[in-house]
């Protein structure tokens, strides 16, 4: 084998050590942010198709994140208040929904909102 082969070979060895090494770092993050939502259950995976504010102001297919009252619209007119403040653009994303008593999360595209029904 060439000096260079033996190069070549070790420079490919590299990322596959650096993954390898951050895979305990990325379990122990989910871990840790999974357990803050211990109780929870999954209520459904639902589209978001829109959403208005108390003002009236509004869009349909788009998802422009939370503000405090605003409803976010699903598919088949089912819907959440908003709770906090997040800005996030997405269209017409999946939502993962969860529950615990009255307590709502939503989770989009990895970030989480304060709901209620």
């Amino acid at each position: 084998m060439t000096i260079l082969q033996q190069h070549a070979r070790r420079v490919r060895l590299i990322p596959c050590l650096l993954l390898f090494s951050s895979i305990p770092a990325i379990a122990g993050t989910f871990e840790s942010t999974m357990r803050r939502y211990a109780g929870y259950t999954i209520i459904g995976v639902l589209t978001i198709t829109g959403w208005r504010d108390a003002d009236g102001t509004g869009e349909d297919g788009a998802f422009k994140g939370c503000s405090y009252g605003r409803i976010i619209i699903f598919e088949g007119n089912q819907a959440l208040r908003c709770t906090g403040y997040s800005y996030q653009y997405a269209y017409r994303p999946d939502a993962i929904v969860l529950a615990k008593g009255q307590s709502f999360k939503m989770v989009v595209e990895g970030d989480v909102y304060d709901m209620e029904n």
